[in-house]
């Protein structure tokens, strides 16, 4: 795959995304706390990544992505990157 553009992201509060193409979603800076929505029929629809990490997002999948902070005032930065065929 190809990638077509990044996104520098700052995570505070719950934020969902959702695109037309597939996507990844990196970690760059903290803790994760991804929820892939309509896959509430898995036993557990959550993913954990740390810093470093990256979850592959296919096309028209819903995410939502929280800061899972290990103590107060630690922060979730992650790039949301496009992909193309």
């Amino acid at each position: 795959m190809e990638t077509l553009h990044r996104n520098l992201l700052f995570i505070d509060s719950a934020t969902s995304f959702q695109a037309q193409t597939a996507h990844v979603l990196e970690v760059v800076h903290g803790r994760a706390w991804v929820t892939l929505v309509g896959q509430l029929e898995q036993a557990n629809p959550d993913i954990f990544l740390t810093q470093g990490q990256s979850l592959q997002v296919a096309a028209s999948q819903h995410v939502v992505v929280e800061s899972w902070p290990r103590f107060p005032g630690d922060e979730l930065s992650v790039q949301w990157v496009a992909l193309q065929d």
